[in-house]
C-alpha cells in the first residue's frame, strides 16, 4: 500500500515537526494540539491497516471514473463530502 506508506511519512515529519515547536515554546493551533495528543491512535490504526489488509487491498476497491479523484478508490470521494 504505497499511498499508506507516503501519508505514514508525511504524518511522522508533521508529528516531528508540530514535537519542536512545542519544545521551543511555540504557539500551535488546537489541531495541532489534538494531532500532538492523538498521534497514537493514527500510528495504531496505521499498523494495523498494515498487519490486516492485503497488499493489493485499495486495487480491489471500485474506482472513480471522472472528476477530480478519477482513479482514486470510491470511498475517496465519500470521505471527502463527510
Amino acid at each position: 500500500m504505497p499511498r499508506l506508506a507516503e501519508n505514514e511519512a508525511i504524518l511522522l515529519q508533521v508529528n516531528e515537526l508540530l514535537m519542536e515547536a512545542v519544545a521551543s515554546n511555540l504557539r500551535i493551533a488546537p489541531a495541532s494540539v489534538w494531532l500532538l495528543d492523538n498521534f497514537y491512535k493514527i500510528e495504531e490504526q496505521i499498523r494495523m491497516a498494515k498487519r490486516h489488509l492485503p497488499k493489493g487491498y485499495s486495487k480491489e476497491l471500485p474506482h472513480m471514473l471522472r472528476g477530480p479523484l478519477a482513479g482514486y478508490p470510491r470511498i475517496y470521494d465519500i470521505a471527502k463530502e463527510l
